[in-house]
């Protein structure tokens, strides 16, 4: 089993088509999940109620410490996709982002981030990324809809 540790998340700083992976170093307890909401429903006909599942819901969080000084464009572009609603190519890889590196890729915002400052330790934001809909220039890149499934890097 391969560690946590060795796995890597990371964004897209290029285009669809041509990606420029940027590793997100300083990101600690990353967390892939993948599931499908339910909705309770009860009828008149039925002792117990029932549930209907919706579609697959995939999400990554994820804590994210702060640099001490100097630009953090990794921030930056975090605090972009939450304040500007603007989508991050994401992929969450077995490994570096090179030739057959394995994991998730997909079009991702960022819905929340919570600032920690803990009295002792860095400050850092508690992120929570949203699988969303991918523009239309990118779906026509990838030969249709875009959603966080399998993924190896060509």
């Amino acid at each position: 089993m391969k560690p946590g540790r060795t796995c890597t998340l990371n964004y897209n700083a290029g285009t669809y088509a041509a990606p420029t992976w940027t590793h997100i170093a300083r990101v600690s307890s990353p967390k892939q999940t993948r599931g499908r909401p339910a909705t309770r429903r009860t009828y008149r006909s039925h002792v117990n109620s029932k549930n209907v599942l919706g579609m697959i819901d995939a999400g990554i969080t994820f804590t994210y410490v702060c640099r001490a000084s100097g630009t953090d464009t990794v921030l930056t572009s975090l605090m972009t996709s939450l304040n500007s609603d603007t989508n991050m190519d994401i992929a969450m890889l077995d490994g570096p982002a090179a030739t057959g590196a394995t994991g998730i890729r997909g079009q991702f915002k960022v819905s929340q981030m919570d600032r920690n400052e803990d009295d002792e330790d860095a400050v850092s934001y508690d992120v929570t990324l949203v699988e969303v809909e991918a523009s239309a220039a990118d779906e026509t890149t990838a030969g249709g809809p875009i959603n966080a499934t399998s993924f190896t890097v060509p």
